[in-house]
């Protein structure tokens, strides 16, 4: 990678007198142009960051290795020939419908990396806060919704050979070995057929792949093609003649994937007879109103006070003060927030200060700590399938107490929202958390733009967001204030 390379990758570059240039460090909340980047003998890219970070720091922000700083990002050129590294493909991932998440570029000699759009026509070259989502997603969802197979191969240009073909073919990015839960929520109740590379690495992915699909999709199915060269994969068969009717063939004839150790089993109803159930109380945070260990729906039309009305119960959870008709209070708990609508510090703090809370015993979950396809860590935007994330920020500050706020913020990219399927998927993990914790989560909604019928009926998304629920209740005007 030249020094051009590098500034295509960053962002407020300023040229500097006598060569280089500055711009601003990805490795950090960088407003002042700390990095200074200039070019070595060789071709090689010196970076110094003025803040502290390290040139492995600011590569790791990048995507990239420090080995890539060379200028022939490892790959040696024959003597006599210039280094040189140029994008042969750019594969798109989009959300649902179809808006562009990021790309992950292909080059020659052969390496990938990724990138985000800046939001001004440019690009970010890296994936902090994205969410990762299955290659070609819209038309994956369709044949999960329609029951049509989906091909998941090991790479996109597979995917795109697939796709041509007229299938709904996908991957995951990264390749083998990257995948992760969401992905498997996608494919739920999904007919998927997982076609391995012809290599140990391939057979791994496809294993770890099935394992993870087993008895979520409707089906998996891992087929082998025949005479694949090592290393081969499907878009090699193709090329070597093979059709899309004949892997149709193949496919219809491949046995349902089990796994090793379930093989000969079969399956025995557990049963528990509701004699030896001990019945108990339900217990309350807001007693009449709020249950402990149960999910919670607040919805509301914008603008009428819900952020305020879940601080308010946040500081008065953290002080064991009483709820606002009097009942409960007594033991002081902590709080967990979940907010993307209001800045912690010129709102979420001041509101929580004149409310009266114990501020020591709420905290925020930000972000979440992820490891990227390059085996450095990043910052991520945190959603509903981050439990681990939230039973961890629960245990931390002992909460009674969890506001979602609002709930379409933290919905995963591939999860639609108005189905009911996949809401109830994302749900009933977090009202199985709710119940572990007995801690009330209590999730904001708007409500939709219809201004008669049920309030309840009326939420955002598919009434399987209040049927998870255990309590819901609206905010409304109320009808004796003449101020509006």
């Amino acid at each position: 990678m030249n020094i051009s390379d590098l500034a295509g990758r960053l962002n407020n570059v300023r040229p500097k007198p006598g060569g280089g240039f500055t711009a601003r460090c990805p490795a950090h909340e960088d407003r002042e142009n700390s990095l200074s980047v200039d070019a070595a003998d060789g071709g090689k890219v010196l970076l110094h960051c003025f803040a502290g970070c390290s040139a492995a720091d600011v590569c790791r922000a990048l995507g990239i290795t420090t080995g890539d700083l060379s200028g022939g990002n490892g790959y040696r050129q024959p003597a006599g020939r210039p280094a040189s590294r140029r994008v042969v493909a750019a594969y798109s991932y989009t959300d649902a419908a179809g808006n562009l998440l990021y790309q992950v570029l292909r080059y020659d000699p052969k390496s990938f990396c990724q990138r985000r759009p800046d939001g001004h026509g440019g690009w970010v070259y890296n994936l902090t806060g994205v969410e990762r989502v299955l290659y070609r997603l819209p038309e994956v969802l369709s044949a999960v919704r329609n029951g049509d197979p989906v091909w998941l191969v090991e790479g996109e240009k597979d995917a795109d050979a697939l796709a041509r073909l007229g299938l709904a073919a996908t991957t995951n990015p990264g390749g083998a070995a990257k995948w992760s839960d969401s992905y498997t929520a996608t494919l739920s109740g999904a007919d998927v057929v997982v076609l391995p590379d012809n290599d140990p690495a391939g057979e791994q992915h496809a294993a770890q792949v099935a394992a993870a699909l087993h008895r979520k999709a409707r089906r998996v199915r891992v087929l082998r093609l025949p005479d694949l060269p090592r290393k081969g994969d499907v878009s090699d068969w193709l090329a070597g003649g093979g059709t899309r009717e004949e892997l149709l063939r193949l496919a219809a004839e491949a046995p349902d994937w089990t796994p090793p150790e379930e093989e000969g089993e079969s399956e025995i109803a557990v049963l528990r007879r509701l004699a030896d159930v001990k019945p108990e109380e339900v217990t309350w945070l807001w007693p009449g109103w709020l249950p402990r260990g149960k999910l919670a729906l607040l919805d509301g039309d914008p603008g009428l006070g819900k952020s305020l009305i879940t601080l308010d119960l946040a500081a008065r959870v953290s002080t064991g003060m009483p709820m606002p008709d009097g009942s409960g209070g007594g033991e002081s708990a902590g709080v967990v927030l979940l907010t993307a609508e209001d800045d912690l510090a010129d709102t979420v703090r001041p509101r929580l200060d004149a409310a009266g809370a114990d501020v020591s015993r709420v905290v925020a979950l930000t972000a979440v700590r992820r490891t990227t396809e390059t085996g450095a860590e990043a910052l991520d935007t945190p959603t509903l399938l981050d439990l681990d994330a939230l039973r961890e920020a629960i245990r931390e500050v002992e909460a009674a107490l969890v506001v979602i706020d609002p709930l379409m913020a933290f919905l995963p990219g591939q999860v639609d929202s108005h189905r009911d399927q996949d809401v109830r998927r994302v749900l009933a993990p977090l009202a199985a958390l709710a119940a572990e914790t007995a801690a009330t989560v209590l999730v904001v909604r708007h409500l939709s733009k219809a201004s008669v019928g049920n309030p309840l009926y009326r939420g955002g998304g598919s009434i399987g967001i209040i049927g998870a629920a255990r309590a819901g209740l609206v905010v409304a005007k109320d009808p004796e204030d003449a101020s509006g």
